[in-house]
């Protein structure tokens, strides 16, 4: 049970160490302002097909920069092979991968 309680904090810290950089990064920066200049100027008008596919496309490039950083639920489960083998493989991997999913939802 301790080897579980390691492998879900050390995934957890980790996807908060790469939203932190992520988070530190000029593009990030830029795309939350649009987003959010976009969301405001919807809620005036939220039938505008231009600002619609505007918000669309800026959710499209947050979502390529999460993917850069590995913020993903299937990243954890690639950081995980390492955690096990310092534990000597004593949590199988399906364990480990169901840890890391629960990590993820947390993060979420």
């Amino acid at each position: 049970m301790e080897i579980c309680r390691v492998i879900y904090n050390t995934v957890l810290g980790e996807y908060l160490k790469r939203e932190k950089q992520m988070k530190r990064e000029k593009a990030y920066k830029r795309l939350i302002r649009q987003l959010y200049g976009v969301k405001k100027k919807l809620a005036k008008d939220d039938h505008d097909a231009s600002l619609i596919h505007e918000k669309k496309t800026i959710n499209q490039k947050l979502h390529l920069l999460r993917k850069k950083y590995g913020l993903t639920e299937f990243a954890s489960h690639a950081w995980v092979k390492p955690i096990r083998a310092h534990f000597h493989n004593q949590v199988n991997a399906a364990v480990a991968q169901k840890i890391a999913s629960r990590a993820w939802l947390t993060f979420q």
